[in-house]
C-alpha cells in the first residue's frame, strides 16, 4: 500500500485506506505509516474505537499530516462495519 501511494497515478480516484484499531500497536504502525506519507490517502476508514482518545490521537496525526501537506480538507465519518 505505501508504495501505492508514493507512486499515485495521477488519474487514480478517491483512495480510503482502512487502518488497524488505534488501540492496538500494529494500528499505531498503521496510522504512523499513512502520517509519514506526503501524499497519503484521501481518507482513512478507523475501526469502531472504543475510546474518544483513539479518535483524538487519530485526528490529531491526521491534521498535523493535513497541515504539513496544505490539504484541502480532513473529513471523519463514522461507517458501521
Amino acid at each position: 500500500m505505501i508504495g501505492f501511494l508514493r507512486d499515485r497515478p495521477a488519474d487514480v480516484p478517491t483512495i480510503v485506506v482502512r487502518i488497524d484499531p488505534v488501540r492496538r500497536s500494529i494500528g499505531l504502525e498503521d496510522l504512523a505509516a499513512m502520517a509519514g506519507l506526503s501524499d497519503g490517502p484521501d481518507f482513512l476508514l478507523v475501526p469502531t474505537a472504543e475510546e474518544p482518545a483513539e479518535l483524538a490521537l487519530t485526528a490529531n496525526e491526521v491534521t498535523i499530516r493535513a497541515s504539513l501537506a496544505s490539504a484541502n480538507h480532513v473529513a471523519f465519518a463514522q461507517v458501521p462495519l
